[in-house]
Parts: structure tokens; sequence; C-alpha cells
């Protein structure tokens, strides 16, 4: 079983022990003053000032892959008149999907070859990228929208970050962006935008705000990868692109009316099908983190792309992997003190006590491919720690130490 780990935005502690993060700003121009400086005098997200060194540990410890998200909750991706936008108190937020921006590419290209350069020195590490999840999509905290120039992080569900101005003047917005997978037919100025950027062959009929969210993001992207393109020589490093991160969280149900989530299940499954179907058109292999293993089975079914995936936090069953199967868990926790699998009691009378126990389950249940949630410079939490201790569980899982004694109990393991 291969352990790989989460690497969801950029953290980094000051002198003063401060924990700042660059969660929606690891990409594109943060807002002034946000984010690590760099030597041009720009800013950059703090991923830039420790991934070299992370990953040099993940070689180390035999991690094989890091699940990197990109768009996170949008902040730079529409901003200043091109942020969401309501018409009226109350009234629906609008966004209509824009083209990344040139310092956004940019940004992109510098992670794949901080994996490259790592690769040439070092045991490779592989990227997997997640374009986009439910927290670009959802109205971020409790919804309140107040402009502020003190935003905070860290403190999401106040919401103090959610829309303001940063000190330059320039509006910031994360989230609110569900529009961008809308199938409503695109007009004017985005219209004439989105036809002048595809193939000739693909300009004819309506197009919606969902298609311009696929060429602009999706495309774009992948796109860096094709021959004669900035990143051809690195196509090796991705393990494959996930297309949406739980979108259970942002969605309906099918049939349901409104509930809070902004996302029509039938928008969302129509953007799945279109972003799976142009990144393998490109060669490469796709996956969507689901929030649960029933998903894939009901809503989501047959729209896994190739990498059956669920995130794991022991809310439901942990079934068995049998052919067919999802055999990749996306997110688990990294403690061992979370909760975990009710099968793992009853079988050996006791809870895990440590990470090391909590992989080998994994392994006996037939799983391929773990990420651990996750690699930020946190303080250990209920749900994540990422210490000497982790590392070095990690790294004896990796050299093939069992203490449990479950090896030979494998199920048959599921095609990946």
């Amino acid at each position: 079983m291969d352990v790989s780990i989460a690497y969801p935005w950029g953290t980094t502690r000051d002198e003063q022990g401060g924990l700042y993060a660059s969660c929606g700003y690891d990409f594109g121009a943060p807002p002034s003053g946000w984010g690590h400086p760099q030597p041009d005098g720009r800013r950059a997200g703090f991923w830039v000032k420790h991934l070299a060194d992370d990953l040099r540990l993940f070689g180390q410890l035999g991690i094989r892959t890091v699940r990197f998200a990109i768009l996170f909750n949008g902040l730079t991706h529409g901003t200043d008149h091109d942020a969401p936008h309501r018409p009226a108190p109350g009234a629906p937020w609008q966004f209509t999907p824009v083209p990344l921006t040139d310092r956004f590419v940019e940004d992109f290209r510098r992670l794949v070859r901080m994996f490259a350069d790592a690769a040439a020195t070092g045991p490779p590490v592989r990227l997997l990228p997640v374009i986009v999840g439910f927290d670009y999509l959802a109205v971020p905290g409790n919804g309140r929208t107040g402009l502020t120039r003190e935003p905070d992080p860290w403190n999401g569900k106040a919401n103090r970050y959610s829309h303001f101005f940063d000190s330059a003047g320039v509006l910031f917005s994360a989230g609110k962006r569900a529009q961008a997978l809308s199938g409503a037919p695109l007009s004017g100025t985005a219209l004439a935008r989105l036809r002048a950027s595809l193939p000739a062959d693909r300009r004819n009929g309506d197009l919606t705000y969902r298609d311009a969210f696929v060429r602009h993001v999706v495309e774009r992207l992948v796109d860096e990868f094709e021959p004669g393109a900035p990143l051809e020589a690195y196509r090796w490093l991705i393990h494959s692109w996930e297309v949406c991160a739980e979108p259970e969280m942002c969605t309906r149900e099918p049939g349901s009316a409104d509930d809070g989530r902004p996302v029509a299940n039938d928008d969302m499954r129509a953007y799945l099908r279109e972003a799976i179907r142009q990144v393998n058109l490109r060669g490469f292999r796709t996956t969507v983190g689901y929030q649960h293993a029933e998903t894939i089975t009901s809503w989501g079914a047959y729209l896994t792309g190739d990498i059956g995936q669920f995130h794991y936090y022991a809310d439901r069953p942990l079934h068995s992997v049998t052919p067919g199967q999802a055999a990749m868990i996306g997110e688990t926790s990294s403690t061992a003190r979370a909760p975990f699998d009710l099968e793992f009691g009853r079988m050996l009378g006791r809870w895990p006590n440590s990470l090391q126990e909590r992989l080998e389950w994994f392994e006996y249940k037939g799983y391929r491919e773990v990420f651990l949630w996750s690699a930020e410079r946190r303080p250990s939490n209920r749900l994540a720690s990422w210490t000497e201790s982790e590392h070095r569980q990690i790294a004896a899982f990796n050299l093939g130490l069992r203490v449990l004694g479950l090896r030979n109990r494998l199920r048959t393991p599921a095609r990946r």
C-alpha cells in the first residue's frame, strides 16, 4: 500500500511562533502584504518557503504522492470587478469564470518544477493537483458578507475573510462561485472571450458558464503539459488530476429543492463528466475526491474518473475493497487518537494506538493508496498530527515493518 500526504496549502511560522496559511492565495497575486516575500518584491504562497525541504522529507519517508489544492476557495481567481457579487441583498451570488492570470499559471509551473527538482536529487514524489473543491463553490461560514480590512484566514467560520478589500483597495472574495458550474448560457463579453479561446469545432451552439470554467481553468492547467508547452517534460510527475474535492459538501441531492447547497446535482454531474473527459483526452488519469464512499454508488455512479477515491474520517463504516470498488482514500486522519473503524475494535478488542496500526488496517482491508491529512505546520489536533513520531511510523511502514500480524489476511486487491 502506498502512503501519500495531503498538502492542502502553504503554512509557516514566524519567529514568535505565529502561524500563517496561504489558503486560497497559493497561486496568483495575493492580497497586498500577504504571503512570503520574494526577491523581486512580490509575495507568494508560503509553500514556496518550505516545499523543497518538505519534498526531501517526503522522499526520505517513502511518501509517494502529494495532494495539493490549486484553486481552493478561489480567492485569487476573479478579483475586484471579476469577483463574485450580488445584484441585490439576499440574492444568489453571481460569478462568471475568467481565465487564470499569467501569474497564477507562472506559480503553478513553479510548483511542478519544484517537484521535478526534488526528484532529480532524491526519491521521486508525484503531484496530485486538486483543481477545485467545495470551498470554491460554497458560501464560507455563515454567509455574512460585511466588507472588512481585517481578514483572518484561520477564522473562516466568522467569515472575516470571505469578502474584503485589501490594503491596496482590491476586492477579494472567497468561495461563492457556484455559478461557475452552471449550465446557463453565457452572453456578451464572457461569451466572446470563451469563443475566442476555443478551437473552431467547439465554438458553435450555446456555450455555458460551465464551459467557460472547464476551458479557462481545467484545460488551461492540463494544457501546460501538452507537447511544446512549458511543462511537457514533467508529465510523468502527475499522479492524476482531481477534478473536484468533496462535491457533496456543495451539491444538492438529486431532485431536491434548494437545501442551502448552491450547486444543482445535474450541474455538478455535468461538470464532472466534462472535466474528466477533457483531462482524459490529454492522456492523464482523473479522480474525484468524494466525501463518502456511498456517493460513488448513488449520484456519483460512473463519475469517479479513473481512480475511485473517497475520504475517511470514521463517520461511516469502512468497507473492505473488492474488485470494482474505490481503493484510494484521499484523506484520513494522521493522529492515532482520531475516531476509527469500529471493526478494528471488534476484531482486536481495542482501538489503534498508533498511526502505524491505522495504516496496517487500511492495507488489511485492501486499500492501494492512503493520503494522510496533513503536512501542515499547525499544532497536533484531534484529526491531524505531523511530528517526528508520525514521520518515524510512516518510514517504518514503508520499510515493511508490521506490528498487527494482519498481513496474510489481505483482501483481494481492487484494480486501481
